[in-house]
């Protein structure tokens, strides 16, 4: 078998070093170990570059014993070879990957941090350089309105009115944008921790500062989960503002926070019976500042469940909705357990 797979004859290969017929790359690897092999008594854990006798080249795995007679000598050897050119090939195209996969992974770093880098000379921009501005036509627009309230026409204050609240959105819009920024680049501390303790929590304190609303609430108790708390804490109070605002023109408003199973995994959900929406636009529900209902309906900057899936995002997870127009929304999402 070797012999056909060589290309030689019984009497050409008679006589002659084992090292004569593996490539020149490996002829000096051979002589460094074959002492070993002779020790032992026994070649293992041999791979080699085979030279044919026309030239070509293949790659051959060996196992085999060695024996010596009383001078030393050769006295006879019992080898098995397999070509393995194949698998070798295989194992070097994948080591080279490996290799250019390390170079990308290291070009693809760079480049993050250079992003990160123009990310927060943005956030110092938009931190100082907007908010400044902001705060002067907000100021100048506040004296105006308390120095000439006496002798502008009706129309002129609703200007001016109208201009201060415009500063102020944007004050709020700016602040937004930081806040979510700022999300995207905080390091994940995960523990675990009881999330329906959290939730009424939130709920406790909604109730309190809108002691005129009787909104019926439904906690599922013994809620674990293991993520960052301080985002999580976020993500829910965004859910059940988002929840409470838009049951505040609802007759018997019920909220509902708890969980199922899908598919061996926890889905918890936020449930109301608020103004719902129509599914046909919920690709635009996390995105910021995208509303899917009249600011003069029901406040707010569009910004709260880009937020939270920003959020569920950075923890590996998923978010999603299920709606009807005046029946109520649900939010649902899940976390990967580790």
């Amino acid at each position: 078998m070797w012999l056909e797979t060589m290309g030689y004859k019984r009497d050409e290969v008679i006589g002659h070093w084992f090292g004569e017929f593996v490539t020149s790359e490996y002829r000096n690897i051979f002589g460094e170990r074959f002492p070993c092999f002779k020790a032992l008594g026994k070649v293992c854990g041999l791979e080699f570059d085979m030279l044919r006798k026309d030239g070509t080249t293949f790659i051959a795995s060996f196992e085999g014993r060695i024996g010596y007679d009383e001078h030393n000598n050769f006295k006879q050897t019992h080898c098995i070879f397999i070509d393995v050119t194949e698998r070798e090939k295989a194992r070097r195209e994948l080591s080279e990957l490996n290799k250019n996969l390390e170079t990308l992974v290291k070009e693809r770093t760079l480049k993050l941090k250079a992003v990160n880098a123009e990310l927060e000379a943005f956030n110092y921009s938009v931190s100082h350089d907007l908010r400044a501005p902001i705060r002067s036509m907000d100021g100048f627009t506040k004296i105006l309105l308390e120095r000439n309230k006496d002798i502008l026409d009706e129309q002129s204050l609703d200007y001016l009115n109208r201009a201060r609240k415009g500063c102020l959105r944007m004050r709020d819009l700016v602040d937004s944008l930081l806040k979510l920024s700022r999300i995207s680049r905080k390091n994940l501390v995960k523990r675990t921790f009881d999330l329906s303790k959290l939730a009424k929590t939130i709920f406790d304190e909604l109730k309190s500062t809108n002691s005129d609303r009787d909104v019926e609430i439904i906690i599922e108790e013994g809620l674990v989960i293991n993520a960052d708390m301080g985002l999580l804490q976020i993500a829910i109070e965004n859910l059940i503002d988002n929840a409470w605002k838009f049951t505040a023109l609802t007759d018997n408003p019920k909220i509902e926070f708890g969980s199922n199973k899908s598919k061996d995994e926890l889905v918890f959900f936020i449930k109301d019976n608020g103004c719902g929406f129509n599914m046909e636009y919920a690709d635009k529900l996390f995105t910021p500042f995208q509303r899917l209902h009249y600011e003069n309906e029901y406040s707010g900057l569009g910004i709260g469940l880009a937020t939270v899936r920003r959020i569920i995002n950075i923890h590996n997870g998923r978010i999603w909705a299920e709606s009807e127009v005046d029946k109520g929304t649900t939010l649902y999402f899940e976390l990967p357990e580790t």
